[in-house]
C-alpha cells in the first residue's frame, strides 16, 4: 500500500513540475485589479478585472483575466493577448490577437467581435453573429442551444445541446455505436463582403457518418490504416504499463473473475457503462452549471476571490473524477479481457511465457487493435463486448472490495458454488 501510494505521488509530482514548467512566470507589479479599462486608456501587462460589470472599452497589451456578472469587450476594445472570462453574460465585440476562452450562462460573439486566433466558449446558450470573425477553429459547448453565424477562418467544432452531448460523450467514450443526428438545411445566404460560403456558418450540430476505416471510396488506404492501427496500440499498452505500476493487485483480481461466468460480467458492465455514461451526461447538464451558478452567486455578494477557488478547486476535482471515469471505459475495461484472454491462451500453449505481465500485455494490446480493425465486426461486435465485459469485471471487483467479501468469491468460483462444489483454496494453511 506505501509502494502504491508513493508511486501516485510521484506521477503527481512529474505533472505538476511540467505543468509549472511550462507556465510562463508573470511579475505581481504585472496585475492590475478593477471593473473597467476606459476608452482611450493603454494598459501594459496582464490584467485581472472582477465586478458586477466589467467593462473593456480600451487597450490592453497582455493577457487578460475577467470574472463578472456582466463581462463586455466593446467595439473600442483592444486586447493584444489572450481573454480568459467567466461571467453571467458575456458578450465579445472588440478585437483579440490570442485566443479567448470564455464561460457563462450567456455568451455571445458579437457583430465586430475579431480573434486572430481560436474561440473557446461554453454556455447554456451561446451565439456567433453575422459580422463576427474567428480567423482559426471555433470550440463551442452549448447546454440548451447554440447559435452560429460569420466567419471561420478553419474548422468549427460545435457541441450543440443535449444531443450534441450525448454525440459528444459517445464519441470520445469510444463505444463504437452510432451518433444520433438530425439534419438541418444549411444554405447560405449571399453575403458580399464575406468569405466563400464554405467558411460561412449557420451550423447546428452538424455532424456525419464516416465509412469504414480506410475505405476512402479510392481502394484502401494503408497509410491511414496503419497510422490509426499504431496510435490505438501505443495508447492502450502505455495505459497497461501505467496500471500494473499503479494497480497490479486489484488488476488481476479482476481478470480472475473472467474465470468463472463471463455472461454474468457482461450483463453487470452493460449496467456499470450505462451507469458511468449517465454520471459523465449528469456532470456536463447539471453538475457544472450548479457549480458555475454557485460561483457566481458568491461574485454577486462581492466574493470573486472566493468564486475563483471555489471554481478551481471543485472543476479540478471533477474533471479527475470524469478522467478517471473515461479512462475505466476507453481502456482499463479493455485491458483486463485481453490480459485475461492472452494470459490464458500463453497456460494452455507457452506456460513459461504466462508469467511475463509485460509481454502479456504487449501481445495482447497488438492482438485487440487488429480484431478491432476488422472493418464493422471490429467496432461494432468485438470492441463493445470487451468494454463491456471488462467494466463488468471491474464493477464485480469494486462491489466485493466494498461489502468485505472478496476473499470469498475468489477462493470459490461463482459456477462452482452454485453446483455446490468446492474449489481448491488458492491458500494453504500452515
Amino acid at each position: 500500500m506505501i509502494n502504491r501510494n508513493r508511486k501516485i505521488l510521484a506521477v503527481l509530482s512529474l505533472n505538476l513540475v511540467f505543468f509549472f514548467g511550462l507556465a510562463t512566470p508573470v511579475k505581481a507589479q504585472e496585475i492590475i485589479y478593477g471593473d473597467t479599462v476606459p476608452e482611450g486608456q493603454t494598459v501594459e501587462g496582464d490584467i485581472l478585472l472582477t465586478g458586477q460589470e466589467v467593462v473593456i472599452a480600451g487597450k490592453v497589451n497582455g493577457n487578460v483575466f475577467v470574472a463578472g456578472n456582466s463581462v463586455e469587450l466593446r467595439e473600442t476594445g483592444e486586447i493584444n493577448g489572450s481573454l480568459v472570462v467567466v461571467g453571467q453574460i458575456v458578450r465579445i465585440n472588440g478585437t483579440i490577437t490570442g485566443g479567448a476562452y470564455a464561460a457563462g450562462l450567456h455568451v455571445v460573439l458579437q457583430p465586430d467581435g475579431h480573434l486572430e486566433r481560436d474561440l473557446y466558449m461554453a454556455g447554456v446558450g451561446v451565439q456567433t453573429l453575422f459580422g463576427a470573425r474567428i480567423e482559426r477553429d471555433l470550440y463551442s459547448v452549448a447546454v440548451l442551444q447554440g447559435e452560429f453565424f460569420g466567419y471561420i477562418g478553419r474548422d468549427p467544432h460545435i457541441i450543440d445541446g443535449p444531443l450534441g452531448i450525448f454525440n459528444s460523450v459517445v464519441r470520445s467514450l469510444d463505444l463504437g455505436i452510432s451518433e444520433v443526428e438530425f439534419y438541418f438545411d444549411t444554405t447560405q445566404p449571399s453575403v458580399k463582403e464575406e468569405p466563400a460560403p464554405s467558411s460561412l456558418i449557420p451550423v447546428r450540430a452538424r455532424q456525419s457518418l464516416s465509412a469504414a476505416p480506410g475505405f476512402e471510396g479510392k481502394g484502401f488506404d494503408w497509410g491511414n490504416w496503419g497510422l490509426r492501427i499504431l496510435r490505438r496500440w501505443f495508447s492502450l499498452f502505455v495505459v497497461g504499463l501505467f496500471v500494473l505500476w499503479l494497480w497490479c493487485q486489484p488488476f488481476e483480481e479482476s481478470t480472475q473473475f473472467l474465470e468463472t461466468n463471463p455472461l454474468v460480467l457482461l450483463l453487470i458492465g452493460l449496467i456499470v457503462m450505462i451507469l458511468m455514461v449517465a454520471l459523465i451526461l449528469i456532470a456536463f447538464v447539471i453538475v457544472v452549471p450548479l457549480i458555475f451558478a454557485i460561483g457566481l452567486g458568491m461574485g454577486y455578494l462581492g466574493l470573486w476571490g472566493l468564486s475563483l477557488i471555489f471554481w478551481t478547486l471543485v472543476f479540478s476535482s471533477l474533471s479527475v473524477l470524469v478522467l478517471a471515469i473515461w479512462t475505466t471505459i476507453v481502456f482499463g475495461s479493455k485491458l483486463i479481457v485481453v490480459y485475461w484472454a492472452v494470459r490464458w491462451l500463453f497456460r494452455k500453449f507457452v506456460p513459461a511465457a504466462a508469467g511475463y505481465k509485460l509481454l502479456v500485455i504487449l501481445v495482447g494490446s497488438i492482438l485487440f487493435v487488429l480484431l478491432r480493425s476488422v472493418p464493422y465486426l471490429g467496432d461494432l461486435l468485438i470492441n463493445p463486448l470487451v468494454m463491456i465485459t471488462g467494466l463488468g469485471a471491474a464493477g464485480w471487483l469494486l462491489y466485493h472490495k466494498s461489502r468485505g467479501t472478496l476473499d470469498d468469491v475468489m477462493v470459490v468460483p461463482l459456477e462452482l458454488a452454485s453446483t455446490g462444489k468446492v474449489a481448491r483454496s488458492k491458500k494453504t494453511s500452515n
